[in-house]
């Protein structure tokens, strides 16, 4: 019985009152039947527990209809005292739903091409009137071994320089030499790979760079780069040595 009743109760709603039967009349009712009065006694006792009954089913369903209620003026964003949440992805009311997962991890920015690197003229005058400068990005793929050396001939006014490259140390490489005119960007002007020994290679720019314009056609200052190619892939190019010359108009 106290377990029925820890069910059925529900504070929301007031338990019905039970309807009360005068016991007078009980008994003079037994009195005139010829019923004993013990037997009228023993029924009204009956009658208590079926009035009990009767009073803890009705406030049973008025406090599941409450409850119910409640329940859905939750689902629907009611004001009820737990309407300030709403419906969680498993259904229970009043909870926030879970914060998405968190985004994949940034892989970061790719890497930097071979071809980034530009050659500029020395900003002291004594090295600039020597034609001296230098590139903003370092070697990358010279021997493990060894050192390399990259240089340039170039006559002011010329249509034309003479570039070499060589490296200290054993075996041989692929190797791909690129001139990049002022403003370009990009590998520039490139040559076919080509296996290299310590021995070096002299190629003459524009001759040895198919479809590449002559010196004269950009003033400024030209980077000449030898990039180490392993393979045909230009991500996989890194930079075996770079250097570059300042160009004028033909006639100063």
């Amino acid at each position: 019985m106290a377990e029925v009743i820890a069910r059925c109760s529900a504070p929301a709603a007031p338990a019905l009152p039970p309807t009360l039967v005068a016991p007078d009349a009980t008994e003079e009712q037994d009195q005139e039947r010829g019923v004993p009065t013990g037997a009228g006694t023993s029924r009204r006792r009956r009658g208590r527990w079926g009035r009990v009954l009767v009073v803890l089913v009705l406030a049973g369903w008025a406090g599941t209809a409450a409850w119910q209620a409640w329940n859905e003026d939750e689902g629907d964003g009611g004001t009820g005292s737990g309407a300030g949440g709403g419906t969680t992805p498993s259904g229970t009311p009043g909870r926030a739903a879970s914060a998405p997962a968190s985004a994949a991890a940034d892989p970061g920015p790719p890497a930097e091409s071979a071809s980034e690197v530009r050659w500029a003229l020395s900003k002291n005058p004594k090295q600039a009137r020597l034609g001296a400068g230098e590139c903003d990005r370092p070697s990358e793929g010279n021997p493990s071994d060894g050192s390399t050396s990259t240089s340039v001939t170039y006559l002011s006014g010329a249509p034309s320089a003479e570039v070499g490259f060589s490296f200290t140390g054993e075996g041989t490489f692929r190797l791909v030499a690129g001139v990049k005119p002022p403003g370009r960007k990009g590998f520039g002007h490139t040559t076919r790979p080509m296996k290299v020994g310590p021995a070096g290679r002299t190629l003459v720019y524009p001759r040895d760079f198919p479809g590449a314009p002559p010196v004269t056609s950009k003033r400024g200052d030209w980077t000449v780069v030898v990039y180490r190619a392993e393979t045909d892939d230009r991500t996989e190019w890194k930079r075996f040595g770079c250097t570059g010359f300042r160009a004028a108009h033909s006639g100063g």
